[in-house]
């Protein structure tokens, strides 16, 4: 580049001469050089700057024209850029890309460092960058420990770099990770500092979202003893009244009882005693190592637990006896401690399902005794043990030489506890061994009443999974043989319906249908009511309900009404007859597999319920509507659901980054307030009940959704009505309410009336026309965005369109757009303005300040400030004009239309213009704005 002496850009001839030779000069500009001109001619040759055009002159942000183009074209832009606020797409963006990270990034942007997303991937690349990171970011705890493992952070390193300090969730896995801190050095005064500031400014709950209170650190927070850690909680923390010092020792009680539960968000995965799940390995491993002081405690906590069932002096003799029986015979010191760590195990959950307490106390006490014998070969109901010691007896003449398959399943039955599910028989079969088994049977090389025997003679518990399995092995068995009766699954028997496999969720729908389908095709209906009830015995159901969209919590008895209030729609539901071919003639297996649609159908009929209301119609709709109007429009909703199949045309596509598509299948995106916040049409007003009915309730409505291309989440929607032989759009609205300006554009909606025409074309549907109705946007709160005001509604459904509607497509060629237009009534009984209804005003009608305002919009147009298709509103040129509080409307005497709606979009007025009545926030729908 040309080095120039700043004095000679002083002229501002030489200074644009030296910008037009090379745009890239603009590096060796001043502030106030940068000119209106000068931006406005780099604006005209789109010149976008490179990272090391900004790096150079950072002043080049300061014009957002140069950043805009610059940011869309390279993505290292941004990272610099410290006003620019990252969006998921942009992360996305940077990932996508390779971007790597430099430290020079974090230096000139320190915004950077409060973005998670962008810290993790940046630690990912270079661990050191963990120097950098924002006071709130909470970093997962994989790239956590990745970090730390890469690069220790030691004393020297939290001097060079305060700000670490200020991150809690680093210190905090810093000072209770590690317990000799190996990390780095603090005293001893310095870590009981941190801790009781850290505790003051989190108003004592703190702990229970730090990071050893879930995975992965648990399971060394549990290795470390009270002994050794309570000095970091000491009473020297200065709390002074007694209340304080209460709720501080309570902490200290929850810190030291409670166990973390898995991260929902994370894991997908929420157990239903949590506090099994997360000790097991400590538990376990407490045995095998012989180690009775963290034994006794660790029992002793985990019976206290379970409703104090055992006493500590019972556990030390039991484990005492237990050592002892190793020492004379070793053979089974394995599993004798399995015995106990198991039955303590399923002790624990069973305390929850047992009606009477003090009779399992004194089973618990007797089975204890019995297994601490080393001479007493009998397990507790089910020892491995015993299933050990059959296998080592058993003749195999039956088998053919497939022993080896029998032992392979057991071989992978000895852990005592998975780590997501808890269960308490030691002997499972997946799904997978079934059809092992099976299939041998079918092959004539095992026999099935040998294998059911066995099985038998095990106690083998079957997980919900392969229920369908375990019938169809023992159904042909249980026609002949009356000794296979005991394999039947009868829900009043407790102890063959297996119950605790229910202690655990899944986090998959499609899973979670599977199991309920199965479930409820091998159980009485008349027995459905008791296990809905029962959330501890049933806890597929809590973890189903999150999945609806509809509605984000509810209870079981919501669903159960269908059974009982609703007959109605289970009817409905349950009268395809493929469908009952399909599930065995099971009309309730049906209902499960529609459990979706079944659930938002019975929140929408449990309308005495008020706190429905909301979630049907919206917060700010019932507030504005009687109470007796409420359930009628509930009613409402629930007859549309029930609709047939929409008559108009299925498309879908793209646009940028959105896709958009029409469905008959997620008639929750039709409710008032479901996803968005507001109304589609005015229910306030008076005739907003049979507007609602007369659309919702026929098969002439369906909805346009458009998503996020890359997260698939629903950004706007647009309600498309029929009547005869012309479709309407209602305009876009966003998720707040707003008019969605990407989809109102010529391009896109000439876009979408061609995919609908061409769709109608080929199911030879006449379609004549599809329209996009612009609609009126009232200012006040009290009302909702509407598609248009009541009359004008209520007369498209009887074919008058309005004067807002903009024709997209018709049969015989395109018009328009967005743009006024020809209109081709050709296809219509009559034309578009002879069916309308009177007017607000007519042109005798217009005041002098309907003129004033008339000739300052026009006055705007003039000055090109405007653009209406480059002509000014003039009155002699109109046939007729409409006026109203915020638009006006006109027939031009050449057959034109022009429309011109106030207000929404911003619009540079001249300052002159700005002293009149005139808003200032204009929406044109006649033309684009400059």
């Amino acid at each position: 580049m040309v080095m120039v002496a700043p004095s000679l850009l002083a002229s501002h001839t030489l200074k644009m001469e030296f910008v037009k030779g090379d745009p890239n000069r603009v590096i060796y500009l001043l502030k106030e050089e940068l000119d209106d001109e000068v931006v406005s001619y780099l604006d005209s040759i789109s010149y976008a700057p490179t990272r090391k055009i900004y790096e150079k002159n950072p002043v080049l942000f300061q014009i957002p024209s140069l950043v805009e183009r610059s940011e869309s074209e390279y993505v290292d832009v941004m990272v610099l850029d410290p006003n620019h606020v990252f969006s998921y797409i942009d992360m996305f963006l940077l990932e996508e890309n390779n971007y790597l990270f430099r430290e020079s990034d974090f230096i000139r942007n320190p915004n950077l460092r409060n973005y998670k997303k962008i810290m993790e991937c940046a630690i990912r690349q270079n661990p050191s960058f963990i120097r950098y990171i924002g006071a709130d970011i909470m970093l997962s705890p994989s790239v956590l420990k990745h970090a730390l493992s890469e690069y220790p952070v030691t004393r020297e390193v939290l001097e060079k770099n305060p700000a670490m300090v200020q991150n809690d969730y680093l210190m905090s896995y810093l000072i209770f990770r590690d317990r000799n801190f190996k990390l780095y050095h603090l005293t001893k005064s310095e870590q009981r500092m941190y801790i009781a500031t850290f505790l003051k400014e989190k108003k004592y709950d703190a702990l229970l979202s730090l990071p050893f209170m879930r995975p992965p650190f648990q399971k060394r927070f549990q290795s470390a003893s009270m002994k050794e850690l309570l000095p970091y909680f000491d009473v020297d923390l200065s709390f002074n009244d007694v209340d304080t010092q209460m709720k501080y020792q309570q902490l200290l009680n929850q810190l030291f009882s409670m166990q973390a539960e898995f991260d929902y968000q994370q894991n997908k995965l929420h157990f239903l005693y949590p506090d099994v799940a997360s000790m097991n390995l400590a538990f376990q491993n407490a045995f095998l190592r012989h180690e009775e002081e963290n034994l006794i405690s660790d029992l002793d906590t985990f019976i206290n637990q379970g409703q104090e069932v055992v006493t500590r002096e019972q556990l030390t003799s039991l484990v005492q006896s237990v050592k002892d029986n190793q020492q004379s015979s070793g053979t089974y010191r394995t599993k004798e401690i399995s015995n106990i760590y198991s039955f303590l195990l399923n002790l624990h959950r069973d305390v929850y399902l047992s009606k009477s307490v003090s009779q399992m106390k004194k089973k618990v006490i007797k089975d204890l005794e019995l297994s601490s014998k080393a001479e007493n070969k009998v397990k507790l109901g089910k020892s491995i043990r015993r299933i050990q010691t059959d296998f080592q007896h058993q003749k195999w003449d039956d088998y053919g030489g497939y022993e080896h398959l029998l032992e392979e399943l057991q071989s992978k039955r000895e852990h005592v506890l998975k780590m997501h599910h808890v269960r308490s028989s030691l002997f499972d079969f997946t799904e997978e061994e079934f059809s092992q088994l099976e299939n041998l049977c079918l092959q004539g090389k095992l026999s099935r009443e040998t294998v059911a025997d066995t099985l038998h003679s095990y106690d083998v518990k079957l997980d919900l999974e392969v229920f369908r399995f375990y019938n169809r092995f023992y159904a042909d068995l249980a026609k002949e043989d009356k000794r296979t009766s005991k394999f039947s699954v009868e829900m009043s028997d407790k102890e063959k319906f297996p119950y605790h496999y229910l202690n655990y969720q899944f986090a998959n729908e499609g899973h979670i249908s599977t199991v309920l389908q199965t479930l409820f095709s091998k159980i009485k209906e008349e027995d459905i009511p008791n296990i809905l009830n029962t959330y501890q015995r049933f806890p597929e159901i809590a973890s189903l309900l999150p999945l609806v969209d509809l509605v984000p919590s509810f209870s079981t008895d919501t669903y159960l009404s269908i059974l009982t209030d609703y007959p109605e729609i289970y009817q409905r539901l349950t009268s395809d007859s493929s469908a009952k071919y399909l599930y065995d003639n099971n009309p309730l297996l049906y209902l499960i597999g529609h459990m979706k649609q079944v659930i938002s159908m019975a929140n929408g009929l449990k309308e005495e319920e008020k706190e429905l209301y909301p979630l049907i119609l919206g917060d700010r709709v019932v507030s504005s509507l009687p109470s007796e109007l409420l359930s009628d429009y509930t009613k409402v909703y629930i007859e549309s659901m029930l609709r047939e199949k929409s008559s108009i045309p299925q498309i879908s596509g793209s646009v940028g980054p959105y896709s958009y598509s029409t469905t008959t299948t997620e008639p929750d995106n039709l409710l008032i307030g479901s996803k968005f916040s507001r109304s589609c049409i005015d229910l306030t007003n008076v005739s907003g009940a049979p507007t609602y009915r007369g659309c919702l309730t026929k098969p002439n409505m369906d909805v346009l959704i458009v998503r996020d291309k890359f997260t698939h989440e629903i950004v706007a929607r647009s309600i498309l009505f029929r009547t005869k032989n012309t479709v309407m759009f209602a305009p876009f609205y966003d998720t707040k309410g707003h008019v969605f300006a990407p989809f109102l554009q010529d391009d896109v909606l000439q876009e979408i009336g061609d995919k609908m025409m061409s769709q109608a074309k080929q199911k030879d549907d006449s379609i004549d026309a599809i329209l996009y109705n612009c609609g009126l946007f009232p200012t006040s709160d009290l009302h909702s965005p509407m598609i248009e005001d009541s009359r004008l509604f209520t007369d498209f459904l009887h074919a008058d369109l309005g004067p807002y509607a903009f024709v997209l497509k018709t049969s015989d060629k395109y018009v328009g757009g967005l743009e006024s237009s020809q209109l081709d009534t050709s296809s219509f009984e009559k034309p578009i303005y002879d069916r309308l209804r009177q007017p607000v005003k007519t042109k005798e009608d217009i005041t002098e300040n309907d003129l004033k305002r008339i000739q300052v919009l026009d006055e705007i147009i003039k000055q090109g400030k405007l653009d209406v298709r480059s002509k000014p509103i003039l009155l002699d040129d109109f046939e007729s004009l409409y006026c109203g509080e915020d638009w006006y409307a006109g027939k031009r005497k050449d057959g034109q239309v022009d429309c011109v709606i106030l207000p929404t979009m911003d619009v540079r007025v001249p300052m002159e213009l700005a002293q009149t009545n005139l808003p200032l926030n204009i929406n044109t729908f006649g033309g684009q704005t400059r």
